[in-house]
């Protein structure tokens, strides 16, 4: 076991700073676990590791992790080129109500994503964003029944992999360049991309 900070996800002010418990060996940053809050059973996030007690206090074990994926699957999402969701899924940024920021590039990557205004609120806020306005916000490409949703997931998918692969490829290149280089560098590598593909024999054999 080791020491890690958790702060209880509650929204009481008096509960609003991490507490000291013990913790798995292989638990990291980022995970979700159960805790005991005098009688009340709550949930927290880890916050950090290795940390020390405070003097005079003695640390309680946590009951169990609940999620050790760290990190939060809102960040890893914003990674991927497109990204979609179940109607009953729910994002969050929650990382300023526990007096910290997104460590994995959620503060860049969501403002590219939706906007600087979108994405101030959701950083400062720290508030739940139900299916339907990420999907409003472009957080989300498609929002998909929740029954079958992974078939559907995979269908919707597999209309975007039924075009050629060379052409997908040059065109996410370009879409991942793009946002990085200045207009006119941009612009040029695209008719690079665009000059690569017209030469190459899979365009002439297309339907």
């Amino acid at each position: 076991m080791r020491l890690a900070s958790v702060h209880p996800l509650v929204t009481t002010r008096a509960l609003a700073r991490p507490f000291t418990y013990l913790v798995p060996d292989d638990t990291e940053v980022g995970a979700v676990v159960a805790i005991r809050l005098g009688r009340a059973k709550q949930r927290g996030l880890v916050v950090s590791l290795d940390d020390e007690a405070p003097p005079g206090v003695k640390a309680i074990a946590v009951e169990r992790v609940v999620e050790s994926l760290p990190p939060p699957l809102v960040e890893l999402a914003l990674c991927c080129t497109l990204r979609v969701a179940s109607k009953r899924a729910r994002f969050q940024q929650p990382e300023v109500t526990f007096g910290l920021i997104p460590s994995r590039g959620g503060s860049v990557r969501l403002p590219r994503l939706v906007g600087t205004g979108v994405a101030a609120e959701a950083l400062l806020t720290g508030r739940t964003f139900d299916a339907a306005e990420a999907l409003r916000s472009g957080w989300i490409n498609a929002l998909l029944p929740t029954e079958g949703f992974t078939g559907r997931a995979r269908n919707w998918a597999a209309a975007i992999g039924k075009h050629p692969a060379l052409a997908l490829a040059a065109a996410k290149n370009s879409i991942v360049a793009g946002s990085r280089l200045a207009f006119g560098a941009a612009v040029s590598h695209e008719r690079e991309l665009f000059t690569e593909l017209a030469i190459s024999s899979h365009v002439l054999d297309a339907p």
